[in-house]
């Protein structure tokens, strides 16, 4: 079973620059990203951790970073995974807001939420209470995947419209194995041509290979084109660092290093081997089977022609013999053609027509 919410985590972490320069440009131009950004997921977890216990497909990321004017800002990037849907979701946002801040003080936190799947709250970018004069307002930035362009996607130049397109290709593709095949290998062929890299060619080889999820025998043989068009594409004569990156790609998407795959791949192309070796004799001992079963064939019917011929011929022997023993019979002119017939089992026709034909012989 695919972890989509630890694939996300991983994701955003990998290419945690490009996901603030592609959903929130503007505080992406005023962050120092010299200064490696604090990640605070485990402190995010404790904080929420008795409120929202239950199982929820969403994954939430809780960093600190510097502007370039020396500052230090929050950002709360919140990702609903996959169709999950939950009607009182902005409630819990503005929760996660205020906890937030109760706990780190009066700091300045901005909050996204990203909706990969299809169904989405009808309050999906504000939560409102008002009563008698007491009015609360909370507001976050929101990005629906559903509602992309997929041609937009394809031509922003930016790594993380292909996590974005392989999420709309998830909703798009909904049952249908054909079309998802299709997508998925469009979107390797897309990250092997758009320069990326090769940070980002791990990360995202990774997010869509668990991602887009397709039948084990399909996504076997898709990993395996697209793995290798791209070792060709990449390199000529390997580097230290080409083999470097060759490990970490493998490992990313095959869990495994490249030795550790090819040696797999031979493995598999000795049992393959193997496999065709035994049919190929299975085949041969069918022909030979066959074969044998032909020549028997032939051999019972020719010693059945043979019976029959010998047979044929002890008749025709036979008849002659008996021809012989009547003509005596007539010669000595002693019994009737009756008693002749009688005597040797035949018809008195037989016996007449034997007399003519010694009568006409003389």
């Amino acid at each position: 079973m695919i972890d989509y919410d630890y694939e996300w985590k991983l994701l955003l972490e990998r290419l945690f620059k490009e996901a603030v320069q592609f959903f929130m440009p503007e505080l992406y131009h005023l962050i120092d990203f010299d200064t490696p950004p604090i990640f605070l997921e485990q402190e995010f977890q404790k904080l929420f951790a008795k409120k929202y216990h239950e199982k929820r497909k969403s994954v939430d990321k809780l960093a600190k970073v510097r502007l370039k004017d020396g500052s230090e800002k929050w950002i709360l990037l919140h990702i609903e995974i996959q169709s999950y849907f939950e009607t009182n979701f902005s409630k819990r946002m503005f929760t996660y807001y205020y906890l937030i801040i109760e706990k780190y003080g009066d700091i300045d936190l901005t909050a996204i939420a990203i909706y990969t799947g299809s169904r989405i709250p009808k309050k999906y970018n504000e939560y409102r209470r008002n009563y008698f004069g007491t009015t609360l307002s909370f507001k976050f930035n929101t990005y629906k995947v559903r509602d992309q362009v997929e041609s937009d996607l394809i031509e922003n130049r930016n790594p993380f419209a292909m996590a974005i397109l392989a999420s709309l290709y998830l909703i798009n593709s909904k049952k249908d194995i054909a079309k998802r095949y299709a997508y998925k290998r469009k979107l390797f062929e897309l990250a092997q041509i758009r320069g990326l890299t090769r940070k980002e060619i791990v990360a995202l080889f990774r997010f869509i290979r668990y991602i887009v999820v397709l039948p084990a025998e399909l996504s076997a043989k898709l990993d395996n084109v697209m793995s290798n068009n791209l070792i060709k594409t990449t390199m000529t004569i390997p580097t230290e660092q080409d083999r470097i990156f060759i490990n970490d790609l493998f490992q990313a998407v095959h869990r495994m290093s490249f030795d550790e795959y090819v040696k797999q791949q031979t493995d598999l192309g000795i049992k393959e081997e193997a496999e065709k070796e035994k049919l190929r004799i299975k085949e041969e001992a069918e022909k030979e089977k066959l074969r044998i079963k032909q020549e028997a064939e032939k051999e019972k019917l020719r010693i059945k022609q043979e019976a029959e011929k010998e047979k044929l011929i002890v008749k025709q022997e036979a008849e002659k013999e008996k021809q012989q023993v009547i003509k005596k019979l007539l010669l000595k002119n002693v019994f009737s053609f009756e008693e002749i017939a009688e005597i040797n089992s035949v018809s008195i026709e037989k016996v007449i027509e034997i007399q003519q034909s010694l009568n006409t012989n003389k």
